[in-house]
Protein backbone atom coordinates (compact mmCIF):
# COMPACT_ATOMS: atom_id res chain seq x y z
CA UNK A 1 0.00 0.00 0.00
CA UNK A 2 2.49 2.93 -1.45
CA UNK A 3 2.54 6.04 1.15
CA UNK A 4 0.51 3.92 3.75
CA UNK A 5 2.59 4.47 7.53
CA UNK A 6 1.31 1.64 9.23
CA UNK A 7 2.61 0.35 12.81
CA UNK A 8 1.53 -2.42 14.20
CA UNK A 9 0.07 -2.20 18.27
CA UNK A 10 0.92 -5.09 20.86
CA UNK A 11 -1.51 -5.86 23.28
CA UNK A 12 0.27 -3.72 26.16
CA UNK A 13 -1.52 -0.33 24.22
CA UNK A 14 -4.73 -1.73 24.92
CA UNK A 15 -6.15 1.45 26.69
CA UNK A 16 -4.10 3.90 24.53
CA UNK A 17 -5.35 5.77 21.34
CA UNK A 18 -5.45 4.69 17.40
CA UNK A 19 -4.99 8.09 15.18
CA UNK A 20 -6.34 7.56 11.52
CA UNK A 21 -5.71 9.73 8.96
CA UNK A 22 -7.93 9.63 5.91
CA UNK A 23 -8.32 10.91 2.84
CA UNK A 24 -11.31 12.25 0.04
CA UNK A 25 -13.54 13.23 3.00
CA UNK A 26 -15.71 15.88 1.44
CA UNK A 27 -19.03 14.85 2.35
CA UNK A 28 -21.19 16.32 4.70
CA UNK A 29 -22.01 12.52 5.64
CA UNK A 30 -18.66 11.59 6.09
CA UNK A 31 -18.26 11.77 9.88
CA UNK A 32 -21.11 9.91 10.83
CA UNK A 33 -20.55 7.13 8.22
CA UNK A 34 -16.48 6.79 9.35
CA UNK A 35 -17.50 6.69 12.86
CA UNK A 36 -20.17 3.57 12.74
CA UNK A 37 -18.35 1.70 10.56
CA UNK A 38 -14.88 2.23 12.83
CA UNK A 39 -16.55 1.51 16.11
CA UNK A 40 -18.04 -1.76 14.74
CA UNK A 41 -14.96 -3.23 14.45
CA UNK A 42 -14.07 -5.74 17.16
CA UNK A 43 -11.13 -3.79 18.38
CA UNK A 44 -12.45 -0.12 18.36
CA UNK A 45 -14.62 2.03 19.56
CA UNK A 46 -15.64 6.04 20.57
CA UNK A 47 -14.30 7.04 17.21
CA UNK A 48 -13.93 10.92 16.71
CA UNK A 49 -13.93 11.93 13.13
CA UNK A 50 -13.36 15.34 11.79
CA UNK A 51 -14.08 15.42 8.59
CA UNK A 52 -12.04 19.59 8.17
CA UNK A 53 -9.01 17.80 9.27
CA UNK A 54 -9.43 14.19 8.06
CA UNK A 55 -8.87 12.86 10.85
CA UNK A 56 -10.55 9.99 13.04
CA UNK A 57 -9.36 8.87 16.62
CA UNK A 58 -10.78 5.37 18.45
CA UNK A 59 -10.11 3.97 21.37
CA UNK A 60 -8.29 0.45 21.55
CA UNK A 61 -9.51 -2.00 23.11
CA UNK A 62 -8.00 -5.43 21.06
CA UNK A 63 -5.33 -5.95 19.08
CA UNK A 64 -5.35 -3.86 16.06
CA UNK A 65 -5.39 -4.94 12.68
CA UNK A 66 -4.58 -2.29 9.79
CA UNK A 67 -5.57 -4.35 6.99
CA UNK A 68 -9.06 -4.64 8.08
CA UNK A 69 -9.23 -0.60 8.84
CA UNK A 70 -7.96 0.01 5.68
CA UNK A 71 -10.59 -2.04 3.76
CA UNK A 72 -13.47 -1.29 5.44
CA UNK A 73 -12.36 3.17 5.08
CA UNK A 74 -12.26 2.03 1.38
CA UNK A 75 -15.28 -0.34 1.16
CA UNK A 76 -16.73 3.40 2.47
CA UNK A 77 -14.87 5.65 -0.69
CA UNK A 78 -12.40 7.01 1.62
CA UNK A 79 -8.55 6.47 2.05
CA UNK A 80 -6.36 5.35 4.72
CA UNK A 81 -3.00 7.78 4.60
CA UNK A 82 -1.41 6.75 8.31
CA UNK A 83 -2.42 5.29 11.18
CA UNK A 84 -0.59 5.58 14.71
CA UNK A 85 -1.08 4.46 18.52
CA UNK A 86 -1.04 7.62 20.27
CA UNK A 87 -1.89 8.88 24.26
CA UNK A 88 -3.84 11.33 23.17
CA UNK A 89 -5.01 12.12 19.55
CA UNK A 90 -4.43 15.88 18.33
CA UNK A 91 -8.15 15.65 17.59
CA UNK A 92 -9.17 15.65 21.17
CA UNK A 93 -6.84 17.85 22.11
CA UNK A 94 -8.71 20.65 19.98
CA UNK A 95 -11.71 22.41 22.04
CA UNK A 96 -14.74 21.54 20.03
CA UNK A 97 -16.31 24.48 18.62
CA UNK A 98 -19.75 24.69 19.86
CA UNK A 99 -23.00 25.96 18.29
CA UNK A 100 -24.63 28.73 17.64
CA UNK A 101 -23.20 30.65 20.77
CA UNK A 102 -22.81 34.07 19.65
CA UNK A 103 -25.57 35.16 17.11
CA UNK A 104 -25.62 38.78 18.27
CA UNK A 105 -29.19 40.60 17.79
CA UNK A 106 -29.70 37.59 15.19
CA UNK A 107 -33.31 35.52 15.51
CA UNK A 108 -31.45 32.50 16.78
CA UNK A 109 -32.87 30.03 19.50
CA UNK A 110 -31.36 26.91 20.61
CA UNK A 111 -34.46 24.94 21.33
CA UNK A 112 -32.67 21.29 22.32
CA UNK A 113 -29.97 20.15 23.20
CA UNK A 114 -30.79 16.61 21.97
CA UNK A 115 -33.99 15.85 24.16
CA UNK A 116 -37.24 15.70 22.14
CA UNK A 117 -38.81 18.63 21.33
CA UNK A 118 -41.81 19.75 19.08
CA UNK A 119 -40.63 21.97 16.02
CA UNK A 120 -44.03 23.75 15.09
CA UNK A 121 -43.67 24.80 19.13
CA UNK A 122 -40.78 27.12 18.56
CA UNK A 123 -41.81 28.69 14.82
CA UNK A 124 -41.40 32.29 14.57
CA UNK A 125 -44.63 34.02 14.13
CA UNK A 126 -44.65 35.72 10.67
CA UNK A 127 -41.33 34.71 9.59
CA UNK A 128 -39.76 32.29 7.76
CA UNK A 129 -37.81 29.41 9.84
CA UNK A 130 -35.21 27.34 9.90
CA UNK A 131 -34.52 24.61 12.20
CA UNK A 132 -31.10 23.45 12.10
CA UNK A 133 -29.54 19.70 13.64
CA UNK A 134 -26.43 20.00 13.98
CA UNK A 135 -23.83 19.15 16.87
CA UNK A 136 -20.32 20.04 17.94
CA UNK A 137 -18.17 17.33 16.26
CA UNK A 138 -19.59 18.18 12.57
CA UNK A 139 -17.21 20.34 10.44
CA UNK A 140 -19.76 21.22 7.60
CA UNK A 141 -22.55 22.13 10.58
CA UNK A 142 -20.52 25.17 11.40
CA UNK A 143 -19.59 25.76 7.99
CA UNK A 144 -23.26 26.08 7.57
CA UNK A 145 -23.90 28.22 10.41
CA UNK A 146 -21.79 30.83 9.33
CA UNK A 147 -23.94 30.91 6.05
CA UNK A 148 -26.76 30.92 7.88
CA UNK A 149 -25.65 33.70 10.20
CA UNK A 150 -25.13 36.05 7.22
CA UNK A 151 -28.21 35.08 5.75
CA UNK A 152 -30.17 36.17 8.57
CA UNK A 153 -28.30 39.25 8.75
CA UNK A 154 -29.24 40.08 5.49
CA UNK A 155 -32.98 38.69 6.11
CA UNK A 156 -34.77 39.90 9.19
CA UNK A 157 -37.98 37.70 8.07
CA UNK A 158 -35.83 34.18 8.61
CA UNK A 159 -35.55 33.06 11.42
CA UNK A 160 -33.16 30.06 12.70
CA UNK A 161 -34.20 27.16 15.62
CA UNK A 162 -31.66 24.97 16.64
CA UNK A 163 -31.29 21.99 17.44
CA UNK A 164 -27.70 20.59 18.39
CA UNK A 165 -27.05 16.89 19.50
CA UNK A 166 -24.39 17.81 21.66
CA UNK A 167 -22.01 15.54 22.06
CA UNK A 168 -18.46 14.90 21.02
CA UNK A 169 -19.26 12.12 18.57
CA UNK A 170 -21.22 10.98 15.82
CA UNK A 171 -22.60 7.51 18.02
CA UNK A 172 -23.76 9.45 20.88
CA UNK A 173 -25.76 12.00 18.82
CA UNK A 174 -27.63 9.96 16.88
CA UNK A 175 -28.68 8.22 19.88
CA UNK A 176 -29.94 11.00 21.23
CA UNK A 177 -33.80 11.40 21.33
CA UNK A 178 -34.20 14.40 19.59
CA UNK A 179 -32.72 12.79 16.81
CA UNK A 180 -34.22 9.53 17.04
CA UNK A 181 -37.75 11.04 16.77
CA UNK A 182 -36.88 13.74 13.88
CA UNK A 183 -33.52 12.31 11.62
CA UNK A 184 -34.58 8.93 11.06
CA UNK A 185 -34.40 9.11 7.23
CA UNK A 186 -31.80 11.99 7.33
CA UNK A 187 -28.91 11.40 5.61
CA UNK A 188 -26.59 12.86 8.09
CA UNK A 189 -25.76 16.40 9.59
CA UNK A 190 -26.08 18.86 8.64
CA UNK A 191 -29.96 18.61 8.72
CA UNK A 192 -32.19 21.46 7.75
CA UNK A 193 -36.29 21.42 7.88
CA UNK A 194 -37.94 25.07 6.87
CA UNK A 195 -41.15 26.14 6.75
CA UNK A 196 -42.52 29.18 5.64
CA UNK A 197 -44.34 32.03 7.65
CA UNK A 198 -47.78 30.27 7.76
CA UNK A 199 -45.78 27.00 8.84
CA UNK A 200 -46.10 25.31 5.96
CA UNK A 201 -42.72 22.97 5.28
CA UNK A 202 -40.90 24.06 2.23
CA UNK A 203 -37.84 22.46 2.51
CA UNK A 204 -35.93 19.21 4.33
CA UNK A 205 -32.58 18.17 3.42
CA UNK A 206 -28.36 19.11 3.43
CA UNK A 207 -28.34 21.52 2.01
CA UNK A 208 -28.02 25.16 3.12
CA UNK A 209 -28.00 27.00 -0.38
CA UNK A 210 -31.26 25.13 -1.45
CA UNK A 211 -32.60 25.76 1.99
CA UNK A 212 -31.98 29.66 1.26
CA UNK A 213 -33.28 29.49 -2.52
CA UNK A 214 -36.66 27.94 -1.41
CA UNK A 215 -37.03 30.70 0.87
CA UNK A 216 -35.80 33.13 -1.59
CA UNK A 217 -38.78 32.00 -4.49
CA UNK A 218 -41.56 32.53 -1.90
CA UNK A 219 -40.55 35.84 -0.70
Amino acid sequence: MTGLFLIWLTSSAWASMLDLRIGDMICNTCEGKISEALDELPFLESTTVSCDLGQACAEIKGPIDENVVSSTLKGLGYSLLSIEEVELCELQKSSTPQNWQDSGALDVQIISSGETVELDDHRSEGKFTIYDFAAPWCGPCHVAEKLLKQYLSDHSDTAVRAIVLDSKDPKTSFNMPAAKQHLSSAPGLPYFVVVDPKGKVIYRGVDVPKAMKQIDKRR
